[in-house]
């Protein structure tokens, strides 16, 4: 019996990665940038979310109950520095990792016969992950931004709502016949 980390454990990785539907080479390529990207993308996001929680959560409605003014408006602030700091570095490593994800995906779908232009799929691609990236960061900066003043909220929603229809229109003149 091998023991995990052995020589012939290697193959066998490599094995199963190529081994899959697409299989043709896009997977090995962007499985080492995965590998390297995604675990410090999920460390981030994970401390990204436990700031979130106890601001949210703990922090927030304490401060209500002690003052209801002031000392939430400082604790949201305090809360947003650090929040914001995880979030970005945690979607920088997410956008490598959605690259070669979004490769295996357009390969895919070329395979199964779906579209004839794999720049057109990933277009599409991306600019589905931009949009749901950016709704699921305002709906948790949206805890924030409220006890700083609700206005601020809702000046986020109408940028929010037009920054993806500019991703939206943006995409479709990539992919429309005209752009070619």
């Amino acid at each position: 019996m091998e023991q995990p980390g052995s020589e012939g454990d290697g193959g066998r990785e490599g094995g199963r990665e190529e081994g899959t539907k697409t299989g043709k080479g896009a997977q090995a390529g962007g499985g080492s940038m995965i590998q390297k990207s995604l675990p410090g993308a999920m460390v981030n996001f994970s401390a990204a979310l436990l700031v979130w929680l106890f601001g949210v959560l703990v922090f927030l409605p304490t401060a209500a109950r002690i003052e209801a003014v002031r000392l939430p408006l400082v604790i949201s602030i305090i809360i947003i520095i650090p929040f914001t700091l995880f979030f970005y570095r945690g979607l920088k490593g997410l956008g490598d990792a959605a690259s070669v994800v979004s490769r295996i995906f357009t390969n895919e779908w070329m395979a199964r016969g779906r579209a004839r232009s794999p720049e057109r799929v990933r277009a599409v691609f991306s600019g589905a992950l931009y949009i749901i990236a950016l709704t699921v960061g305002y709906l948790l900066y949206s805890q924030l931004l409220t006890p700083i003043h609700p206005a601020i909220n809702g000046i986020a929603i109408i940028l929010l709502v037009l920054v993806a229809v500019w991703i939206a229109v943006s995409t479709e003149r990539a992919i429309s016949p005209q752009s070619k």
